[in-house]
């Protein structure tokens, strides 16, 4: 086959269009067929015998050229790989690495100075935490009307009063309170009056009883949601709200814990506490002591932290196991110790966002408050040696290196929240404020867009009971965009924002 003038024009306008469209998700060999009138056969012998490479092969090599002067302007990978043309994160991951030899974010590293780059980079008004917490906000208020925020009830068509909604909607409250849109309130509110009855109470259907306790006070995760009812109740004087407060704190006073005064997760699982139950209880606890001015509740939260700590930890890791069976009879628990083996992301975050609130509120004259710092700052000490490159942790956060394992947004989003909150709150220094930055680029970096170009946050664990088989954790499913997720994104954002602005 010979190269005559007609193959050097069409070539060239192959050639021209993919120059000028190369971001055109659509691209395919078959598409260039139709446009020149050649056939495939044709079009990549001749384009081939010219340039060395197939039409397809130069789209790839010009989406990588143009992919690193984005990253080298600052783009955050994922809205680079976006813009070039990429529907998928993970393929451009594979085509990066398999054209440079790297990773795009060792590429990034290996070019620059992490964190003057990365402040630089998310010191841009487009590109500012507050900015992307909006987006999300945004996106799932335009997606979900409040009363069917997931986990909803099919059969009631209703929404469930459960901590998935309480960890968004309360970080919700924080952009409220930093931006002041009045739309933010307003749904957060519609949620809750879509929850709760006339009289103060959860609303529960008769086919739910006794089938769902985490949706009722024998359960800690219950209680998690009761913190966006406290600004509703002092904006409104709504009287139910109150009620609602106190029947899910006052219930924790005859509560049934362990010997050391740890609350069981479930009244239905005796013995038994999980690390995750701090997040659900502690932060709640210190809003409730300080609203009703009572003491012993602050007494309480520090107890729950200071115990866990000391039943759950770690020694080799300097971390938190997931769970402890007081009474060593689960499969998963420690005959000697009735710890479980792993150290789950997620429940690690839970534990050191609750802390970081916690230390907000202790008066400055609690017995308990330097301790309470003390393993705080323990902790996130030992969770920045466990911090990957790319920024984030793993799933199962010390074990990196274990083929299967992944690296899980919600645990890094609320760990990067906590390193970010030390700061804020006078605890922590640079150290601190370095890993925070690099863990937020982290998460915003793979961030990726749909086709209405709504944020996408991937890589989500849907949840995890307690087990020492770490194929479970592995294993469990991946979810884009779920409550869980974008909640602790949200709450990232806002005090990433803080930080910022205290340009540390």
């Amino acid at each position: 086959m010979k190269e005559n003038i007609k193959d050097k024009e069409f070539i060239k306008t192959i050639k021209e269009y993919i120059d000028t469209h190369y971001a055109d998700k659509q691209i395919s060999i078959e598409f260039l067929s139709e446009l020149t009138g050649y056939s495939i056969m044709r079009i990549n012998y001749v384009y081939k015998k010219r340039y060395g490479l197939t039409p397809l092969e130069y789209l790839s090599a010009k989406r990588i050229e143009q992919v690193k002067i984005l990253i080298e302007a600052g783009v955050p990978l994922g809205k680079a790989a976006n813009d070039v043309g990429y529907g998928s994160i993970r393929t451009f991951y594979r085509v990066f690495k398999d054209k440079t030899g790297m990773s795009p974010e060792k590429y990034k590293t290996r070019n620059f100075n992490n964190y003057e780059l990365f402040k630089g980079i998310i010191e841009m008004k487009d590109m500012r935490p507050l900015v992307y917490a909006r987006k999300k906000c945004d996106a799932i208020m335009l997606a979900k009307e409040p009363r069917k925020l997931k986990p909803f009830d099919i059969v009631a068509d209703m929404g469930l009063y459960s901590y998935h909604q309480g960890l968004f909607l309360s970080g919700m409250y924080q952009i409220f309170n930093m931006c002041g849109e009045k739309k933010y309130f307003n749904y957060i509110k519609e949620w809750v009056d879509s929850v709760v009855d006339d009289n103060g109470n959860v609303k529960i259907h008769e086919h739910m009883i006794g089938t769902i306790d985490w949706l009722s006070v024998k359960c800690l995760d219950f209680r998690q949601p009761s913190r966006i009812l406290f600004p509703l109740y002092e904006a409104t004087g709504d009287k139910r709200y109150l009620k609602l407060i106190e029947h899910s704190m006052e219930s924790l006073l005859d509560y049934p814990a362990t010997s050391e005064g740890l609350f069981w997760h479930r009244q239905s699982m005796p013995g038994i506490v999980q690390l995750e139950g701090a997040y659900m209880t502690i932060p709640v606890m210190c809003m409730y002591a300080k609203f009703k001015n009572r003491p012993e509740y602050y007494d309480m939260a520090v107890l729950q932290a200071e115990k866990m700590y000391e039943t759950h930890l770690d020694k080799e890791s300097g971390l938190l196991r997931h769970g402890r069976d007081e009474n060593k009879t689960m499969e998963w628990a420690d005959r000697e110790t009735g710890l479980s083996e792993l150290v789950w992301g997620r429940a690690m975050g839970y534990y050191v966002a609750a802390v970081a609130e916690m230390i907000e509120y202790l008066p400055a004259d609690h017995p308990k408050r330097d301790r309470i710092i003390e393993i705080e700052q323990s902790l996130l000490n030992a969770l920045i040696k466990y911090q990957d490159d790319t920024g984030r942790w793993y799933q199962i956060i010390d074990k990196g290196d274990y083929e299967g394992n992944w690296l899980e947004n919600s645990a890094s989003c609320f760990i990067v929240y906590a390193l970010a909150k030390a700061v804020n709150t006078g605890i922590a220094g640079e150290e601190y404020a370095r890993a925070a930055i690099r863990g937020y680029v982290g998460v915003i970096d793979i961030i990726s867009y749909g086709e209405s170009e709504e944020m996408l946050l991937n890589d989500i664990c849907m949840g995890s009971s307690v087990s020492s088989d770490i194929s479970v954790y592995f294993n469990m499913m991946r979810e884009t965009n779920n409550l869980h997720g974008s909640g602790a994104f949200v709450f990232m954002c806002t005090e990433v924002e803080k930080l910022l602005n205290k340009n540390i």
